[in-house]
């Protein structure tokens, strides 16, 4: 029996394109550098060259993480003259990065009390209670 006949009979599992999506997303989120960059972005906009000082890493190489980042539609660029700003598309991406965050913060921290991911988890969800509006 395919996946996709397993999804339509059992409740809660999501449709075959729907993981297949899931899985790409996550594993643009399991390389440091990528993960770094979305954390980063979160509320602002930087270019490419801000973004490769900050993780003190050769601004030619940014681009290509950038590119990966937006062809999952992890972020959404600007034009401003000559200079590209990369930032976070929505409110759904941000939460999705904190959330990572707040799970590590726990579970390698679990007697520490709530932490700045915690905050910005609190406030990312008050975000998409008022429609993903930030």
């Amino acid at each position: 029996m395919g996946l996709v006949t397993l999804a339509a009979r059992t409740p809660g599992l999501p449709p075959e394109a729907d993981l297949v999506y899931s899985v790409e997303v996550l594993r643009l989120l399991g390389d440091h550098t990528r993960l770094a960059t979305l954390a980063m972005l979160d509320g602002t906009d930087m270019s490419v060259t801000q973004i490769a000082q900050a993780l003190d890493r050769p601004a030619p190489g940014v681009p290509q993480y950038l590119g990966q980042l937006r062809a999952g539609r992890l972020v959404k660029c600007r034009r401003d003259s000559t200079t590209v700003y990369y930032t976070q598309p929505d409110a759904h991406v941000a939460a999705l990065v904190t959330n990572v965050q707040q799970h590590f913060e726990h579970v390698l921290y679990a007697d520490q009390p709530p932490t700045r991911a915690d905050q910005a988890g609190i406030n990312q969800q008050a975000t998409l209670a008022r429609g993903g509006r930030r």
